[in-house]
């Protein structure tokens, strides 16, 4: 027969032993409330060892920087003209030929802004002799002597020299007549006309000179200076074809403009 009693030891035992786990749950649920947040993700108030937090994420990297600037491919007008230093320390008639000879190889290629560079080189050389051959105005065999005494070591001799000041300065007109051509021919009136007047003081009586002078004023549009300057071209000259046809285009220009 059962025991009664022994029935009822056993059912207080499984109790005890129900109670004891669901104590055992319940601190066990304090302990991880205890751990975890709500989001279940970080240790709070614990005696536990955690494991580290993960490592920040890297910083974004930084926004590239903009390209540099590049340049127009499309090369600005220059404003005027540019005139480069002579370098050469002497002084040879052969080097005012050659930059003479290289400005007139430019502008037959209508490269005009290397023809005025070359121009101008020639006009600076020529015209430091210029003063220097005004000091020795007796003639070429006074100057020869002088310069066997050493007294014009400014100067040096070559087989197509000029002789005298007369002949520099022609060789200076020139120069500023064919500097005026290329300052015409890119649009530079004024430094066109400037040159050719000063084509004029060095050679007045040469007709070309009064050309350049018109076709620079025309460039303006002081077409009645213009046709002063081309009527004196052919007063020097009266067969002068650039004369005649630079006075026909002024005259045609002036009709067009109202003026007579």
């Amino acid at each position: 027969m059962n025991d009664p009693n022994k029935k009822d030891q056993m059912g207080k035992e499984g109790k005890d032993i129900k109670r004891e786990v669901g104590e055992s749950k319940e601190a066990q649920k304090s302990v991880d409330g205890q751990i975890r947040d709500k989001d279940g993700s970080q240790c709070r108030n614990s005696s536990l060892s955690c494991p580290p937090p993960p490592p920040p994420p890297p910083p974004p990297p930084p926004p590239p920087s903009p390209p540099p600037p590049t340049p127009s491919s499309q090369a600005l007008p220059i404003p005027h003209p540019i005139t480069p230093p002579v370098a050469a320390p002497g002084f040879s008639w052969a080097i005012v030929d050659s930059a003479k000879a290289k400005g007139n190889a430019a502008f037959s290629d209508r490269k005009f802004q290397s023809a005025i560079s070359f121009y101008s080189m020639a006009i600076r050389l020529t015209e430091s002799q210029v003063d220097v051959l005004g000091e020795t105005e007796g003639g070429e065999e006074e100057r020869r002597d002088k310069n066997k005494k050493g007294e014009n070591n400014n100067i040096r001799e070559s087989e197509n020299g000029a002789k005298n000041k007369k002949d520099a300065e022609e060789r200076m007109a020139v120069l500023y007549s064919n500097r005026s051509a290329a300052q015409s021919s890119l649009g530079y009136y004024g430094y066109a006309e400037n040159d050719a007047r000063k084509a004029v003081s060095y050679k007045p009586g040469w007709a070309k000179a009064h050309c350049r002078l018109g076709a620079a004023l025309a460039g303006r549009e002081e077409f009645e200076a213009a046709k002063g300057a081309y009527g004196e071209a052919l007063r020097l000259e009266p067969e002068n074809a650039g004369a005649i046809a630079g006075l026909k285009e002024v005259e045609e220009a002036m009709v067009l403009g109202g003026q007579r």
